[in-house]
């Protein structure tokens, strides 16, 4: 199950229109390889101005948050699918796999087949648990 964008940002920026139309944008079109730009002009702003709203009221860019959904989305793939890293990266709407891989090692320390490997060897290793038997690989992830 996704964890939306917009259910990550603070509560009180559910009351600013522009941060929420910017957020909810993101959400509806971060694969299809939008820039700041895209969703500067999808709002009708300069993305200069759009950024310098959203980061007043976010305290991060807009581009921050792109990048964010993405590696957001990138993560749920490398674990749910066998599909290569660049088809991955390609899926979640990064033109590069290597600024891919950069932008997912920044972010969690490891390349993206690195932190794959590491997830999926934590799942089977801990299946269930011995007690009871339920599943633990939620817990072992998180």
């Amino acid at each position: 199950m996704s964890v939306s964008v917009v259910d990550t940002i603070p509560k009180v920026l559910h009351r600013n229109a522009v941060a929420r139309r910017v957020i909810a944008y993101i959400e509806d079109n971060y694969a299809d390889g939008i820039s700041l730009a895209d969703v500067a002009q999808a709002l009708n702003y300069s993305p200069s101005h759009l950024t310098s709203l959203v980061r007043k009221e976010t305290g991060r860019p807009v581009t921050a948050w792109i990048i964010e959904r993405r590696l957001r989305e990138a993560r749920e793939r490398l674990l749910a699918t066998d599909d290569p890293v660049a088809a991955v990266a390609e899926a979640v709407g990064f033109r590069d796999v290597h600024y891919f891989s950069r932008r997912f090692a920044r972010s969690s320390g490891t390349s993206p087949s690195g932190w794959r490997a590491r997830f999926l060897e934590r799942r089977q290793a801990v299946q269930t648990c011995p007690t009871c038997g339920t599943c633990l690989f939620n817990q072992a992830a998180g």
